[in-house]
């Protein structure tokens, strides 16, 4: 499949998510939701082989991302400041998005990977539950969570056409993804799930009032995290003989902006 074939995919399957989840009274109240390319390039690049016709592909990979725009509007009730309106139509809003896959599936008789997207969302409940649990568990196993959060649906369609080739790489892509827009929220003043997780974590009887060293300890340990994930990914990388360049392009982009966002927090 050639670059210009995934390009086609990703702006269709936006295009059918923007229509299917148009509601104007939620964009009124809490904007449009945001997609994230990247999952759909993923799960793309996954089912590019699997013989099934264009259009089923297109409905299977639509909703599978209508099931993370409603995890991921859930979320914004944990991680933002919201008014109470607000916080009532997000709940109202992420409901809508899972009612939306489901029909689309149902409509289409996929009840297979209905159950399959099920199971993703059970098991990112369970991880969120054990993320929030902080003290409870080793840093490692909440890493390992916070990667089950972001991977589960993708993992769970690729797991139901039986094309797992890429899913360690892209475990740990989205993970590299994750945490540095979370070290950027963070060093921006906004709340950040994954910081609370690891200043709660390394300070559990002063994470609201931490020193400069203790910052500094935050910084470390993150980038020591965030540089594991990468050496991780690189190893994947390397095990793989060709990789979709559309793909290797996203890996450098988003690469090039850890190395800027890195050596403002050493300088910082």
């Amino acid at each position: 499949m050639t670059v210009l074939d995934h390009e086609q995919q990703i702006q269709l399957i936006k295009e059918m998510i923007a229509e299917k989840s148009y509601n104007s009274y939620f964009r009124k109240i809490i904007g449009s939701p945001q997609v994230d390319e990247d999952r759909i390039l993923m799960m793309s690049i996954a089912l590019q082989d699997v013989n099934i016709p264009d259009s089923e592909r297109l409905t299977c990979i639509t909703s599978a991302m209508l099931v993370q725009l409603a995890l991921d509007t859930h979320e914004k009730i944990a991680t933002r400041q919201l008014l109470l309106k607000e916080r009532q139509i997000t709940v109202l809003a992420g409901d809508y998005y899972s009612g939306l896959y489901y029909r689309l599936l149902a409509e289409h008789n996929h009840t297979e990977l209905i159950k399959a997207l099920a199971v993703a969302i059970k098991t990112i409940n369970e991880h969120k539950i054990l993320i929030r649990e902080k003290n409870k568990h080793s840093l490692e196993q909440i890493i390992s969570s916070f990667k089950e959060v972001e991977i589960s649906v993708v993992e769970q369609l690729f797991l139901h056409f039986h094309s797992t080739k890429y899913i360690g790489l892209f475990n740990e892509f989205l993970f590299v993804k994750k945490l540095h827009a979370e070290m950027e929220q963070f060093h921006n003043g906004k709340t950040s799930s994954f910081f609370q997780m690891l200043i709660q974590h390394l300070f559990p009887e002063n994470a609201t009032a931490l020193t400069k060293e203790d910052t500094k300890k935050v910084n470390d340990i993150s980038l020591q995290i965030l540089s594991e994930s990468i050496n991780n990914m690189n190893e994947y990388l390397a095990s793989f003989s060709e990789l979709p360049p559309i793909f290797q392009t996203r890996i450098d982009e988003v690469i090039r902006g850890i190395k800027i966002t890195s050596l403002c927090v050493e300088k910082g």
